[in-house]
């Protein structure tokens, strides 16, 4: 049977069903050199995304800083290797991301200034002293070089009571030296898998911590703290937390480092290594001999009225309040959190915390810069039990 439609198109004239034929041809042709158009436009692109990286990874092998971070070669053989195999998207995508970047990363050279900048950092945390002067004689000595890149050519243990600002002392030190800082809590670490990563044999492999900070980050010598070494857990005989170190700490070793999920050997070498402890004896011997053990006191109250209107200070900007606040602290609140008992610089960055939000409350919105009152600090009044919950850290 013969549609209406279909007949009615039979009995149209020649001339018209040529026309609709000849319409129908050039709309096909222009829609293929529209897709033409795209594709070249796209090979374009692609060629100078292409060029910018070859630029960028000239630049990079012409620094004194240049650092061959991985090799291309090795990166393509394990994507060539995982392409044809099941569930393995996820690797190819970060395979895809490092055969996309220059394998040459730039160490962070060690600043000119550095004595300026560790007088800076003594001022704000004068009981690490120690570290500091330990610190400055080994950049002294890496300042002979012609490019001196930042490291301490150690790993450095620092002992001490919980709250003495280890933490923060290392995050202010990597922001000041122009370096990456991350850190690591080992009391909750039960294996590797965060740092190492974990192989996609297992069904949910995924890479590591380490893996991303030097590849995706592009930081080949950042500052890393072990934080709690000596609470680092111990339940996961087969992949230990603790084990997945001793290669890491040492340089020769961490040259080859590789990730177990994405199987390509990184130089992780150039790390600034620092772990924290409270007590050294918690620790394997080798685990021990692999650090420069510094020991760092609690500050007292003399440190404390030191250490705390820069600590005020940083608590601003780190909560965005600095031209909310007035950027310095009574002289009267400082001795009072100085001289409190059992008082810490954890304990001290909690009481201003909340003594921020207390005044907030207190105040409400103005104009004028705020100020923070001793009703503000908890046990010190009625705001207390009022404002105390709900700063947002």
């Amino acid at each position: 049977m013969v549609s209406k439609a279909g007949t009615d198109n039979h009995n149209r004239p020649l001339s018209d069903r040529l026309a609709n034929r000849e319409e129908y041809e050039s709309m096909a042709e222009d829609r293929e050199r529209r897709l033409q158009i795209r594709k070249i436009m796209q090979g374009q692109r692609e060629a100078e995304e292409q060029a910018r990286r070859d630029e960028e990874h000239q630049r990079l092998m012409a620094s004194p800083y240049a650092l061959q971070l991985y090799d291309r070669d090795a990166v393509d053989r394990r994507f060539n290797e995982v392409k044809t195999q099941r569930d393995t998207q996820q690797i190819q995508d970060i395979l895809k991301t490092m055969q996309s970047r220059s394998c040459v990363s730039e160490l962070v050279p060690q600043p000119e200034g550095f004595e300026t900048i560790l007088d800076g950092i003594l001022a704000g945390y004068p009981h690490f002293t120690p570290v500091i002067e330990f610190m400055r004689s080994r950049m002294r000595l890496n300042a002979l070089k012609r490019n001196p890149a930042l490291g301490f050519t150690a790993n450095v243990l620092l002992v001490g009571p919980a709250g003495c600002g280890k933490s923060s002392f290392l995050d202010s030190l990597g922001r000041l030296l122009g370096t990456k800082f991350a850190s690591i809590a080992c009391a909750a670490a039960t294996n590797g898998f965060d740092l190492c990563g974990l192989s996609g044999g297992w069904g949910n492999g995924k890479s590591g911590g380490l893996h991303n900070l030097l590849v995706n980050e592009n930081c080949p010598n950042p500052i890393i703290l072990l934080d709690e070494i000596d609470k680092a857990g111990v339940s996961d005989e087969k992949f230990p937390f603790i084990g997945c170190l001793y290669g890491l700490l040492e340089p020769q070793n961490a040259k080859r480092f590789k990730d177990e999920f994405v199987g390509v050997e990184v130089d992780a070498s150039r790390i600034i290594w620092f772990a924290s402890a409270n007590d050294v004896r918690l620790l394997d011997a080798p685990i021990r001999d692999r650090f420069e053990i510094i020991e760092v006191p609690a500050p007292d109250a003399n440190d404390l009225r030191q250490i705390i209107p820069q600590l005020y200070r940083q608590r601003l900007v780190d909560h965005g309040l600095q031209e909310v606040f007035d950027p310095e602290i009574d002289l009267r609140l400082v001795d009072h959190l100085a001289t409190a008992e059992a008082t810490s610089i954890r304990r001290i960055k909690s009481l201003v915390d909340t003594a921020l939000a207390n005044a907030a409350a207190r105040i409400g919105r103005t104009e004028a810069l705020m100020e923070i009152a001793a009703t503000d600090l908890p046990d010190s009044g009625p705001a207390k039990s009022t404002y105390r919950i709900g700063f947002v850290h």
